[in-house]
């Protein structure tokens, strides 16, 4: 979704980063949304396997320092705790953003990512509205 509301432009910034391209950009959001996926599914898979709430916690509390271990790095290479180049890297990392994309002629793409999130949720049966008799109290 985040390739619908962005659009690629190298800026002048980006000129100073000759191997910001718009395929490593595309290979990127690519593994962005594989990770998100993964981690949804690790997610789950320890919520159906779980015998006890203490080892439910546990999990999720190893499963947060995990997911937790790649801010922690980047942090350490922007304040240069890394190598040098690896401290430039990550600063302009912090500082680069593309702009968002403008739909002048399709008013539905620009709304497209809220549209996808209530589709999910009202078939997986999250967003019940209406029926409300299934509730136990």
């Amino acid at each position: 979704i985040a390739l619908v509301n962005v659009k690629f432009r190298p800026s002048p910034k980006m000129k100073l980063l000759k191997g910001a391209t718009f395929c490593k950009w595309i290979l990127g959001s690519a593994c962005r949304f594989v990770d998100g996926i993964a981690s949804l599914l690790v997610n789950y898979l320890l919520l159906e396997t779980s015998d006890t709430i203490l080892g439910l916690m546990l999990n999720f509390a190893a499963l947060g320092f995990l997911m937790e271990i790649d801010n922690v790095a980047f942090h350490l290479a922007r304040e240069g705790y890394l190598t040098d180049g690896i401290e430039f890297i990550a600063k302009a990392a912090t500082k680069l953003t593309f702009p968002k994309r403008s739909f002048s002629k399709c008013h539905f793409c620009s709304y497209l990512d809220t549209i996808f999130l209530f589709v999910v949720y009202r078939y997986t049966g999250r967003l019940d509205l209406c029926d409300c008799k299934s509730i136990e109290w």
